[in-house]
């Protein structure tokens, strides 16, 4: 080892680091093709999934509308006269409720083709009597239905009813839809059900008969297995995905869930890999000569550099040596050759030698200048130890406290400082640890001099640890005469407090200016009701008369954009509301009209009004109504207002699990409460609850949306219907509102009675 180093010592650094550029100039250039392969095909794959997640989204959007499709044929059906009049015909009372009337000739209540197409095609057609019993059944194909449609179950045609509803049957997977069928004067005579089995068939009319060279395949979520492709010759059904990626490519893959399903479904594209190798070869061959042409440009650009820095670094070394002759006029120094680095190392070793010296010299000097800034200090300068015993003492503490360097040195700070003030020590001021950092720190104290006239110091301590011991270096500096002026400026400290009581009297009635505007703007905001629901009510209404087609068919896209418009237009009258009740609660005007109300009656109807939002989170809703509960005098709007918000709020915030409503009479008092397995709240952030315009999720981008409005205005109604409302949270376990409401109001007010 040690020869081949002495053998490289030799060669001269040139012709190594020529070498060495070309050594490394050719490795990278491997590396880096190779890493250009790998990014430019991640980059080809990245493209190419973006294109196909984009298609991947339009089969589901179009999977979706015809899926939604289904509730408007149903609708569309049941709103025939050829069909009530046939239904009203049937006598299927008096026939065998177990016959059912197959037929496969389109019946004259049944829309045609042209309309079908612009629809959907569903492939059965299940007429229903009252008791849901199966009567009549219009298959387009020969194929009966399955037995599990023969009848529908009572949940099926629940959940399935004004909506596409998807589901399984046994083996298959069907969306079904269902439609009441009702006489002119409102009597229900019966059901429609519309059917259709997930296959080929169904994909291909779902997608408008749209066809593609990538594949896509609908995936079951639970169990990633294909239901329907666009190959099935390739992509057949009943496969899993795992079992077709060593051919294919699933570059993106567009879940979806829909609210009335109880399936979840994924679209899949896919893409041989066989074209994407092909085509990512052929890719990075065609750049791989214009690359190598480069590198071996830039290797030889490098070597050249590489070549004139060396020239460069051997004329510095020979500067270096040169000078290191020079220098060393009475050591002998050898000649070297061979590496220049080497040598410039031996001649540093040697320059490093000297510049020691020269250091302790440069030290000597500095530690003679410091005893002359020392010496010349405008402040008294003084060391001690770790005992008090002074070290050093400048000429400006002789000035200032009377004593000579000959009567300091070796005795106790206090007793040069403090003379005249028997008792006292500096040890007081010095820290009881070394390691405690002190720097920095002023102490002011009264020190005396020789002549025992006594004055005010400054004193700064710093230490400095040297080996074990530690020294104390003192900055004392007289300020007997900035005292002074303190003083002087305190005697104006009575005039100034004057002027700042002055100050607060005007910024007191600023202050009642401000919350006179604040009332007057909550009174403007209660006025403005009028004015802010007209608009909203006028849109929501014409967007309802447009999309019922009372001013004209409108096709797919059009009616899915106004019923966006539709229900922002009713997200937002409710913010109004909450807004406008805030503030006609705290301008006063809003009031309660006590009167007697089943509020048994009043809870059913709420817990029913947002039943809808806990079956579409899959939440439990469960109630436990007193049977005892009756009719109370109270304002029956206020409390199902106050209900609404606090269900609306406990399904908001819970993902899992169920919402339990509790009510019962407790010592002459209505207790309502709402206990759900949502995300809880913290201690600390429940002070915040009741204020208006605040949220626990208060981060910029918020996960549940709202005013924070809602739990507010309950409080403020609750205290105007002389009841109270309490909460107990366990984070991350779900919350527990308590509403207590008096059975009869106390203090009605004739004027705040309707007509009053």
């Amino acid at each position: 080892m040690n020869r081949i180093k002495d053998s490289l010592k030799r060669i001269p650094l040139t012709v190594k680091t020529v070498l060495l550029t070309l050594i490394v100039g050719v490795s990278v250039w491997a590396a880096l093709d190779y890493i250009v392969h790998i990014t430019v095909t991640g980059i080809f794959e990245a493209q190419l999934a973006e294109r196909l997640n984009k298609q991947a989204t339009s089969y589901r959007y179009r999977f979706g509308r015809y899926v939604y499709s289904y509730s408007n044929l149903a609708q569309l059906i049941v709103s025939q006269t050829n069909l009530v009049n046939h239904v009203t015909k049937q006598e299927w009372s008096k026939t065998d409720s177990s016959q059912i009337n197959y037929s496969r000739v389109t019946p004259n209540w049944f829309p045609g083709l042209s309309t079908l197409r612009s629809i959907a095609i569903p492939r059965y057609a299940l007429l229903l009597d009252n008791e849901e019993r199966v009567r009549e059944v219009y298959q387009s194909m020969q194929d009966k239905p399955p037995d599990l449609l023969l009848p529908p179950s009572h949940s099926i045609l629940r959940r399935s009813e004004g909506i596409g509803y998807l589901t399984t049957l046994g083996p298959e997977h069907y969306l079904i839809s269902t439609e009441k069928i009702l006489s002119p004067d409102g009597h229900r005579l019966g059901s429609l059900v519309l059917a259709s089995p997930l296959d080929a068939e169904f994909l291909q009319a779902s997608q408008g008969y749209h066809t593609e060279s990538i594949l896509i395949a609908l995936v079951t979520g639970d169990e990633n297995r294909i239901l329907i492709s666009s190959d099935p010759a390739h992509l057949p059904s009943g496969v899993t995905l795992d079992s077709v990626y060593g051919q294919h490519i699933s570059v993106r893959q567009a879940f979806f869930e829909y609210g009335d399903s109880e399936m979840n479904f994924k679209f899949v594209s896919l893409v041989p890999k066989a074209e994407v190798s092909a085509l990512t070869s052929e890719l990075v061959e065609s750049v791989r000569k214009f690359r190598a042409v480069i590198a071996i440009v830039f290797i030889l650009t490098f070597a050249f550099i590489s070549y004139f820095n060396t020239r460069r670094i051997i004329r510095v070394t020979k500067r270096i040596s040169d000078f290191s002759t020079q220098i060393a006029v009475d050591e002998k120094v050898d000649v070297l050759k061979g590496d220049q680095l080497f040598i410039l190392e031996q001649q540093f070793q040697q320059l490093t030698k000297r510049v020691i010296a020269a250091n302790n010299l440069i030290r000597l000097e500095a530690e003679e200048r410091n005893r002359v800034i020392v010496n010349n200090a405008l402040d008294a300068i003084v060391t001690v130890d770790e005992n008090e015993n002074i070290l050093t003492w400048n000429p400006r503490a002789e000035t200032l406290f009377g004593y000579s360097k000959t009567e300091a040195i070796g005795s106790p700070l206090s007793s040069m400082v403090m003379s005249c003030l028997p008792g006292q020590s500096m040890k007081q001021f010095l820290p009881a640890s070394s390691s405690k950092d002190i720097s920095g720190i002023p102490i002011e104290l009264t020190a005396c001099n020789s002549d025992k006239h006594e004055f005010t110091v400054e004193m700064l301590i710093s230490a400095v640890h040297s080996g074990a011991a530690t020294i104390y270096i003192c900055n004392i500096r007289n300020i007997s005469e900035r005292k002074r002026v303190e003083q002087e400026l305190a005697a104006y400290r009575d005039h100034l407090e004057e002027i700042v009581k002055l100050r607060t009297a005007e910024l007191e009635s600023a202050k009642e200016r401000a919350e006179s505007a604040d009332k007057m703007k909550s009174a403007f905001l209660a006025t403005m009701s009028h004015e802010l629901r007209t608009p909203l009510n006028a849109i929501i209404g014409f967007t309802s008369i447009i999309l019922q087609g009372m001013s004209g068919p409108i096709n797919d896209e059009q009616s899915e954009q106004l019923g966006m418009v539709q229900r922002s237009s009713h997200h937002l009258l409710n913010l109004i509301n909450d807004v406008l009740d805030i503030s006609k609660i705290e301008a006063g005007q809003l009031e309660v009209y006590p009167e007697a109300f089943n509020v048994r009656e009043s809870i059913e109807k709420v817990i029913q009004t947002v039943a809808p939002l806990a079956d579409n989170k899959k939440l439990s809703l469960v109630s436990d109504i007193s049977p005892e509960l009756g009719e109370i005098i109270s304002d029956a709007r206020r409390v199902e207002q106050i209900l609404i918000n606090l269900l609306n709020n406990a399904i908001k915030f819970t993902e899992t699990g169920e919402v339990h409503i509790t009510c019962f009479i407790d010592n002459n008092s209505l207790l309502l409460r709402i206990k759900d397995t949502g995300i809880g709240m913290q201690t600390e952030e429940m002070d915040k609850l009741f204020k208006p315009f605040q949220q626990i999720d208060s981060t910029i981008a918020r996960h549940y949306e709202g005013t924070g409005l809602g739990l507010s205005i309950c409080n403020k109604l609750l205290i105007l219907l002389e009841g109270d409302i309490k909460v107990e949270s366990d984070f991350g376990k779900g919350s527990t509102f308590t509403v207590t409401l008096p059975l009869k109001m106390q203090e009605v007010n004739e004027h705040q009675k309707p007509g009053g």
